[in-house]
């Protein structure tokens, strides 16, 4: 089963909820894959195949864990026309699992009105929503040929502006635009991540703005409201530093005007 770049950056937080970073490479050499962090991990389970080998070995670790071995039966899904299901099925995995990594023992609690939550086990399957597709147009996996997803792209980086930094005041037309200097929202860029304060980032996959990024008051809440979405070859001036999570990713805040004239 071949997943999307962010299918698999889903997966790595449904293992990072779960295990620290020490077991990773523990739990890769299990899975007969090298060492590293989880996103390495995963990366290489995915392009060799072992994927459920993998969710096996994590498995083994926590019997108790329901999600688990729900993932082993969707990583190992034939692929052709259930891709789309496994695929939507590994990421509801992904998102269920923080109520049961964050609960220490026993079932999870009754959910309330949030995704992120693990349901209580129903008496019948449930079919729980999935989130509508990124706004981002984000390149379709080739159907045909399976192609190895590489590392995240490394930063693509251009000398500061030339123009003259806006004033603030007055109002940025166009998509993720406002009043010029505030806030609209922060993207996902993952790791390693080089561009930093001033600089002038070349987006290299669609991304979307949301209105806060993953943090201990929020409870490491990774899919609030998308306020807007970055296209592939989009440039943008990092305004501000972007922000190192828990888990060595980055999220950069983006401001009405950072978005470049193409």
């Amino acid at each position: 089963m071949r997943l999307t770049p962010q299918e698999l950056s889903e997966l790595t937080a449904f293992f990072e909820r779960r295990f620290p970073a020490s077991d990773a490479a523990r739990l890769g050499r299990a899975a007969g894959v090298g060492g590293g962090t989880w996103f390495e991990v995963v990366q290489q389970a995915h392009d060799a195949g072992r994927l459920g080998k993998l969710a096996r070995a994590a498995a083994a670790e926590r019997p108790d864990d329901p999600n688990l071995a729900e993932l082993i039966e969707t990583v190992g899904a034939r692929p052709g026309g259930g891709r789309v299901v496994a695929a939507a099925a590994v990421v509801l995995l992904a998102l269920a699992g923080v109520g049961v990594a964050l609960w220490p023992k026993g079932d999870p609690p009754e959910p309330p009105s949030v995704v992120q939550d693990a349901p209580a086990p129903p008496a019948e399957p449930a079919t729980p929503e999935v989130e509508p597709p990124a706004v981002a147009a984000v390149a379709p996996e080739p159907a045909a040929t399976p192609v190895a997803t590489p590392e995240p792209p490394a930063a693509t980086l251009e000398p500061p502006a030339r123009s003259a930094p806006a004033q603030p005041g007055g109002a940025v037309e166009g998509r993720c635009g406002g009043e010029r200097g505030a806030l609209v929202g922060y993207w996902y860029a993952g790791a390693p991540f080089e561009a930093g304060q001033g600089e002038v980032y070349t987006v290299r996959a669609g991304a979307n703005v949301r209105e806060d990024y993953p943090r201990r008051d929020n409870g490491w809440n990774a899919r609030s409201k998308v306020r807007c979405a970055l296209q592939a070859g989009d440039r943008v001036r990092l305004s501000h530093a972007p922000l190192l999570v828990d888990g060595g990713k980055y999220w950069v805040p983006l401001h009405a005007g950072d978005l470049q004239e193409r």
